[in-house]
């Protein structure tokens, strides 16, 4: 594999490892900003040499997978199966828990889904784009190491939220 010269090719984002949460985490930075410019660096021949099985990857007991729904979408009432972070990349959703917390889910906004019980939540897309989103799916038990960024903090008007 070949690196590029970083005086001459200076990139945004530098991903160690060509496996396959590194590729997936260059797929989802460029549906978030196609004008980034991403470098990955693998000291093997090509990529995904080593095992990618999703719940073998690298020991961290994880999987990444990607779903869309159309625009003017909605889900009622409904629980997660098992614990998972949702990365919004494309749409703007209104998201409701059944503890009464309505807000709304905007482009690169994260949720962590663990409402296993009960009626859970729900959400309906309030604009015109497709619901573009990943899910970074963990173990039951596992040590998910989410923490929630207040409202308004550095990252603009970014919120991320834990729902139970």
């Amino acid at each position: 594999m070949t690196i590029p010269n970083a005086s001459t090719n200076r990139p945004d984002v530098v991903l160690v490892g060509a496996g396959i949460m590194s590729a997936t985490l260059a797929v989802f930075l460029k549906e978030l900003d196609p004008s980034l410019k991403i470098q990955l660096h693998e000291v093997l021949g090509s990529a995904a040499q080593e095992s990618s099985n999703a719940w073998n990857n690298a020991g961290t007991g994880h999987a990444a997978l990607c779903e869309e729904t159309p625009a003017h979408s909605s889900f009622d009432w409904h629980n997660d199966p098992i614990p998972q972070y949702v990365i919004t990349l494309t749409g703007v959703l209104e998201f409701s828990t059944v503890g009464g917390e309505t807000f709304t889910i905007h482009p690169g906004d994260v949720l962590l889904a663990v409402d296993h019980t009960g009626s859970g939540h729900k959400w309906r897309l309030i604009n015109d784009e497709p619901w573009k989103r990943a899910y970074v799916v963990f173990k039951q038990g596992a040590d998910t190491h989410f923490i929630p960024e207040p409202a308004g903090a550095a990252a603009g008007n970014r919120t991320d939220h834990a729902i139970e």
